[in-house]
């Protein structure tokens, strides 16, 4: 190029080369967007209610993928390689938290996930454990699902707001079972008398308070810690004079600890179910059905 003259050649050719590179920069970058957001979302949830739920709302718009198997205990559960894989290319995780953190591990390497307590707005209990200690387990009171649904239902419309017509009909559709669920419960446990119940495991404390039952015991206050054998005797004590009906467990924990208990007071043990999945209870609604009927089979 002679000095003092402007090789236009070169400036076009230079200007050709540089569009190109930005349009391919412009196609990656668009081709790499669509591979980490499919047009379907993905989302996971920890523990079978939750998953219900969230499929309850998102319907076909989304892959909802469920963590704890059924029957698996989430104080107790531990991820497995095929299990973090599925949660690759996740947008949303859904958690109780508190409860079922061994999540947060999981998704630490997938860039785009958000993970979610589904909490906001609940009315917590204290746990068994101390008064500054939260129970968890607050998706057993329908109320609580209502508030859960709603939080769902905000987070969906966040991440898909050109779906939220169609998320909006759903969580109506959910809110209106539920209600109706909820009334039935409450009819159902309305007039039984004695209402003081022992469970072997301490998940039942919301739905207690929403339905009008007493806990006069917990055999096991903290996931793996039984009872000392002095407080084991207040137990038995507390069980014959409130009158206790039965005892209650949980299928994701073996009764064998509670047998001695049961044969002690000549009570029978009934089995509750906090998580479900499980045919017979195949949704989030099933779940607080089959629990009313449990308790009032065993205190009618």
């Amino acid at each position: 190029m002679t000095r003092g003259k402007i090789d236009f050649p070169a400036i076009i050719l230079l200007t050709i080369l540089l569009t190109s590179s930005f349009l391919v920069v412009l196609w990656f970058n668009r081709h790499k967007k669509e591979e980490s957001f499919p047009s379907r979302l993905k989302i996971v949830a920890t523990i079978f209610p939750l998953f219900d739920i969230v499929r309850s709302i998102a319907g076909d718009k989304a892959e909802t993928i469920l963590i704890l198997p059924p029957g698996a205990s989430p104080h107790t559960f531990e991820l497995t390689p095929g299990k973090v894989k599925e949660i690759s290319g996740a947008r949303l995780v859904f958690k109780i938290g508190g409860l079922d953190d061994w999540i947060d591990k999981a998704s630490e390497n997938s860039p785009y996930v958000k993970k979610i307590t589904v909490e906001q707005g609940i009315e917590f209990l204290a746990s068994g454990e101390g008064e500054k200690t939260r129970d968890p387990h607050y998706w057993l009171a329908a109320k609580n699902g209502k508030i859960i649904a709603r939080n769902i239902y905000e987070e969906l419309v966040s991440l898909d707001p050109g779906h939220k017509n169609y998320y909006f009909r759903n969580l109506e559709d959910f809110l209106s079972s539920l209600d109706e669920a909820d009334q039935e419960i409450k009819k159902e446990l309305a007039d039984i008398k004695n209402k003081k119940i022992i469970v072997f495991h301490d998940a039942w404390r919301y739905f207690a308070a929403e339905y009008g039952l007493e806990i006069a015991g917990v055999f096991e206050p903290s996931s793996g810690r039984g009872l000392a054998p002095r407080d084991l005797k207040n137990l038995t004590e507390t069980a014959k004079k409130s009158g206790v009906k039965a005892i209650f467990s949980e299928p994701q924990f073996s009764v064998d600890a509670l047998a001695p208990l049961a044969g002690d007071l000549g009570l029978e043990i009934y089995v509750l179910d906090p998580i479900a999945g499980v045919p017979g209870r195949e949704s989030y609604i099933d779940l607080l059905r089959y629990n009313s009927r449990i308790f009032y089979q065993a205190l009618k």
